[in-house]
């Protein structure tokens, strides 16, 4: 179909939706435990980029992401929305995730200019 899901890679069997169920008192009681689970393996993943780019120096980028990612927080807020302690810290959680992609676009596009104009690619 055509919602967001993921999978670890050693259980493709296993799938975790990484959208809402439409209805917002149902799905808090029944379907968010799978939400949870996939929003958990998504910041899993983003970690993973995270350390790899923080590992990797660019000239103009700061030297790490703004917000560190222990287990399932992101900022120090739960990205778990049954976890969360409400919507707000939820939605915190995910400003902060959205933060950290933000700064590896930003460590990204610092690669792909020194590599188009020739420059060294980490930071001295």
């Amino acid at each position: 179909g055509s919602y967001s899901k993921a999978y670890k890679l050693d259980e493709p069997r296993a799938l975790y939706e990484l959208h809402g169920s439409g209805s917002p008192h149902l799905g808090r009681i029944f379907g968010s435990s799978r939400f949870d689970k996939g929003l958990t393996m998504l910041l899993a993943c983003a970690s993973d980029l995270l350390a790899f780019a923080g590992a990797r120096p660019r000239a103009g980028v700061a030297p790490a992401p703004p917000h560190p990612i222990e287990a399932d927080a992101v900022g120090g807020f739960c990205i778990r929305l049954q976890a969360s302690g409400g919507e707000e810290r939820w939605t915190r959680a995910l400003r902060c995730l959205l933060e950290d992609l933000s700064w590896l676009l930003t460590w990204r596009r610092a690669g792909a200019a020194a590599a188009a104009t020739g420059t060294a690619l980490h930071a001295a």
